[in-house]
């Protein structure tokens, strides 16, 4: 799996869905938006399933700079390792690792909304995709063009 080269992101499908209900549940509190049936409790499979889903198309997305990833294996932990090809130090990997959990509830969130509201969903999913396209141009970059010049 990693080489000794890689640097290993490490997500937790715990973390986003706890993103995922608290999100919804403000949208229900601030809008007074009726919650999507599978945000219930009896629905936490599916939506482990689902959030291992949508990380495979993060993942995907970012797939020119991972050299290895977990996601295929068949075991439903919950944490799903992401190995990228360069180690980009110049990144707090801890920040990094948040942003890679917020792009997935976002992409989460697309897919449960989408019956109950589908103009929610939409938004959800532009947030996901941009947030995709972020995450790649961010590792991509590399410091020389990250810290400022004189």
């Amino acid at each position: 799996m990693a080489t000794t080269l890689d640097f290993t992101i490490a997500l937790s499908i715990d973390r986003i869905l706890e993103s995922v209900y608290a999100t919804s549940a403000a949208e229900h509190i601030t809008a007074d938006t009726e919650q999507p049936a599978i945000l219930g409790t009896a629905h936490e499979a599916m939506l482990r399933s689902i959030c291992r889903d949508v990380i495979a198309g993060l993942i995907f997305a970012i797939a020119p700079e991972v050299a290895d990833t977990n996601i295929d294996d068949s075991s439903a932990d919950d944490i799903i390792e992401i190995h990228l090809a360069q180690d980009p130090r110049y990144i707090n990997i801890h920040l990094l690792r948040r942003s890679f959990e917020i792009t997935a509830a976002a992409g989460v969130l697309s897919v449960v909304w989408k019956s109950n509201k589908p103009e929610l969903s939409a938004s959800w999913r532009k947030s996901y995709d941009e947030s995709c396209t972020c995450l790649l141009d961010l590792i991509r970059r590399g410091p020389e063009k990250i810290l400022p010049t004189s």
